[in-house]
């Protein structure tokens, strides 16, 4: 009676601990209060990859938004009845290139509401609400404007590291 007593504790306690270990949340300023995302090393390297990017963006810092690029990047604009307004690669970093040339200040923030991983394939997409304000100029003149709306981003991991495929 007291082995079974015994086994049946230790059983217990090894269900406690293990259901402990696998249960471990991640937390961020960009997570959604409402989001469970498990600490994982991915979804760390992902919310890693979403706070560079939003802090890239707010600086329009070329660079440092290039370097998070695939250059399999595609962006069909949210249309997929024309291909009129598609671009990849060398589309989007002359959107960047145009929006750094008439942007004076911009402050973005993300707020990061679902992360889906497929491993196997080494695919992600993250859906996140984006809201931004900024101070543009159109013919000399200084022009606020401020947003809000939710995106899908679709990443892929490279031997560099997730890097953006669609959805800037």
């Amino acid at each position: 009676m007291m082995k079974k007593a015994l086994w049946c504790c230790g059983l217990l306690l090894l269900v406690m601990t293990a259901g402990g270990c696998g249960g471990k949340q991640l937390r961020s300023p960009l997570l959604a209060e409402d989001i469970e995302l498990r600490d994982t090393e991915v979804n760390r390297e992902i919310l890693a990859l979403m706070e560079e990017y939003e802090e890239a963006l707010s600086q329009l810092n070329l660079p440092r938004l290039r370097a998070l690029l695939s250059e399999e990047y595609f962006e069909n604009a949210g249309t997929t009845h024309t291909g009129d307004d598609d671009y990849g690669y060398e589309g989007i970093l002359q959107v960047l290139e145009t929006l750094r040339a008439h942007i004076r200040d911009m402050r973005v923030e993300i707020l990061v509401r679902q992360v889906e991983v497929d491993e196997r394939r080494g695919r992600a997409v993250v859906l996140y609400e984006f809201a931004y304000t900024m101070l543009y100029e159109v013919e000399g003149e200084g022009v606020w404007d401020t947003a809000r709306d939710v995106n899908r981003m679709d990443l892929r991991r490279t031997e560099q590291g997730w890097r953006i495929v669609g959805g800037m």
